[in-house]
Order: C-alpha cells, then structure tokens, then sequence
C-alpha cells in the first residue's frame, strides 16, 4: 500500500515545471498583498489541475478493478455490488471535479484586482493574469 502511494506521490510531483533558479524571484501583487512569490500561486493551480487529471484516472482504474474482481468470481451479487460502488465513485468523483469548476467559475466572476477577490482569483483560477 505504501509503494503505491509513493508512485502517486512522485508521478504527481512529476507534472510540476522544473525551472531555472534565478537571483531574484518573480514577484506579484495580488489583491493588497504586495510582493507574493509567483511559485506559491503557480504551485496551486497546478496543485488544483493536478486533481482534476487524477481524480478521473483514479475512478477509472479502481473501477476496472472492481469490475474484474467481480467478473472473476462469477457471482451475480458481486456484480451488482461493484456496479453500485463505481457509480457512487462516479458520483463522488464528478462532485469533486465540479466543486472545483464552479469555484474557479464564481471566483472569476467575483475577482477583481482591488480586493482579496482578486487574490484568491489568482491562487485558484489563473496565476498568469495577477500583476
């Protein structure tokens, strides 16, 4: 169980940018906050597109594996109950990736660059659009 959540663990590290280290960070002015690293808002987007890329992968394999596991034993209840347990994943999965969109969807709307909106914009929907 461990090995696999170390392989979750470093592919998910994988998809972060590797980039040059520089004498002087980027830095942002987001809402009345001035000068915010810029990694600590690229950091969480990609934190955020990081879960709605595995969240779906996730779903898929654990319901190959239940699916198969069930298949194999021949037994019709079994069936049943791995059909039920995917579409409660299905369900779970599609709330957590919904919740995200409506979220960055009512930040957008909401931000603007005078107010914490407007950093709170900047963490969740797009790093690149903050001064």
């Amino acid at each position: 169980m461990k090995k696999k959540i170390y392989i979750v663990f470093i592919s998910a590290l994988s998809f972060f940018s590797l980039s040059p280290v520089y004498a002087k960070t980027k830095v942002v002015t987001c809402g009345k906050i001035k000068e915010l690293p810029y990694k600590v808002l690229q950091l969480s987007n990609t934190g955020i597109n990081i879960i709605q890329i595995i969240v779906p992968i996730i779903l898929v394999v654990m319901g190959a594996i239940d699916f198969l596991k069930a298949i194999s034993s021949q037994k019709e209840d079994d069936i049943k109950k791995a059909q039920s347990t995917f579409i409660k994943r299905l369900i779970m999965g599609a709330l957590v990736y919904f919740i995200i969109v409506i979220v960055k969807f009512i930040i957008s709307i909401i931000g603007n660059d005078d107010s914490i909106w407007g950093c709170v914009e900047c963490f969740v929907v797009d790093a690149g659009n903050c001064n």
